[in-house]
Parts: structure tokens; sequence; C-alpha cells
């Protein structure tokens, strides 16, 4: 009785048996609590030990000298397993604090994409740093301006734009724009294409260089990623150019 209802809480069958026998003995000896539980002498020592510990049982010296063991209220459970769930939480805890760390290196494994996530706008800074630091030959990327001016301001754009002009970096870009005007003055680097929001939505800032692709989320939460393989950069540059083709035959149509 009982036995399956505690083991559904987290105890094992041996520690049921052993908690519900010295919970009807009220105070026994090892030997009487594991003649009742119908587990061996030996084990119910082990037993008794782990139940001390969750803190469903404990000790008394009797006047014979001799040691007895009483179960704890069972309001007792609730407690260890409140205590229980406070352990998994500090170690799910750690194992978020080390994730970045497992993941860097199973990242290195031979032949598979390195993939690195980024929150916040913090976050988008450190993509767009890493992206400026490799001083690439030619950026090609696809932005919503619109969803750019919210995030960022005309003087952290402005830098950007210097940045990469000192760098003599060519931009390659398609990105639309649904509210003003596009008041940028492109440099002889600059190779941009306005195209139309309504039919082709863009609400992601993406860009691709050094064999890596940057995606960085602009609506509701910020959130990035950037992808370092050279198979899937070089797959994305070609959707890219034949994206470029489409808007081109798009804009003679015009």
């Amino acid at each position: 009785m009982f036995i399956n209802e505690l083991k559904s809480i987290g105890l094992s069958d041996k520690e049921a048996k052993v908690y519900l026998a010295t919970l009807e003995l009220g105070q026994a000896s090892v030997q009487d609590i594991s003649k009742k539980a119908s587990v061996n002498r030996p084990t119910t020592y082990v037993i008794l030990d782990s139940l001390i510990k969750k803190g469903l049982c404990s000790t008394y010296t009797h006047k014979d000298k001799k040691v007895r063991y009483i179960a704890e209220s069972p309001e007792m459970i609730i407690s260890a397993l409140e205590l229980e769930k406070t352990e998994i939480e500090e170690k799910q805890k750690r194992i978020n604090d080390l994730m970045p760390q497992l993941r860097a290196i199973y990242n290195k494994q031979e032949n598979k994409p390195v993939v690195r996530f980024f929150e916040g706008k913090e976050g988008l800074r450190t993509m767009v740093q890493e992206q400026m630091s490799t001083k690439p030959e030619i950026l090609r990327s696809f932005y919503s301006m619109d969803d750019l001016r919210k995030v960022y301001s005309s003087e952290e754009m402005n830098k950007a734009y210097q940045d990469r002009v000192s760098s003599k970096t060519k931009n390659k870009a398609m990105f639309t724009l649904k509210e003003g005007e596009d008041r940028a003055n492109p440099s002889s680097l600059d190779a941009r294409m306005r195209i139309p929001a309504d039919k082709f939505p863009i609400n992601c800032d993406i860009a691709f260089f050094d064999n890596k692709v940057r995606i960085a989320s602009l609506k509701d939460k910020l959130n990035g990623v950037i992808i370092e393989d050279k198979n899937i950069y070089e797959t994305f540059v070609s959707l890219f150019e034949l994206a470029w083709i489409g808007a081109q035959n798009l804009n003679k149509k015009k």
C-alpha cells in the first residue's frame, strides 16, 4: 500500500518500503525495520541513511544504548521535494552557465558548422563588430531600413557606415523602406537596391561575409545568430545574387 505512490514522487522501491515500515513501527531497530520491509539488513542500513539525508528519517539512542530509527512526519516529504526542486534548479543554472563553453567545444568538431547565438541590442552590436573586424572585401546584405532606424540611432548607423567605408569594404545590399526617404549618400563602394516592402517584406538584418552568415531579428525581441560554414555561406551568396538579378529586372519593369 502506498508503495507506488511514494515511488511516483521520487523514492525508490526499497526507500518506499523502508520508509513505510519505519512509519508504521514508530521507533524501531534496523532488524525490525528490515523484517517488516522485507529488505535485507545490510541494504536497510543503506536505505535508512538515504532517507535521513532526505529528511524523512532520524535516529536516537535508546537507554539500552542501541540506535533506533524514527520516521519523520509525512509533511517532510513535501519539504524533501522542495529541496530536490531547488537542487534541480541550481543544477540547471550551472549547466546554463556552462553551455557557451560546452557549445564552443562541440562546435569545434571537424566539418561541423559553428553556430553562435546573441541576445539584445548589445548582442546585435557584438555581431556587427565581428563583421567589421574581419574587414571583408565585399559585404552582401538584406535589411529593413525602417527596422534598423528603430533599433539604432542615426549616430550609431553613421558610425557603422564610416567604419565600413574606412575599411574599404564593398557593400552590395537590398533593402526595404516604408516610411520616410532614403537619405543615405552612398559611397563609390556601395551598390544598393530598394525593393518594395509590400511584396517582399524583410524583418531581419542579414549579411554574408568571410564564410559567415549573420542573421539578426529586428522585430519584437532582439536576437541573432552567426553561422560559420563555407558551404552554407556560398549557398546564401548564390541565393543573394539570384535575388539581385530578380530585383534588377523588377526595377527595369517599373
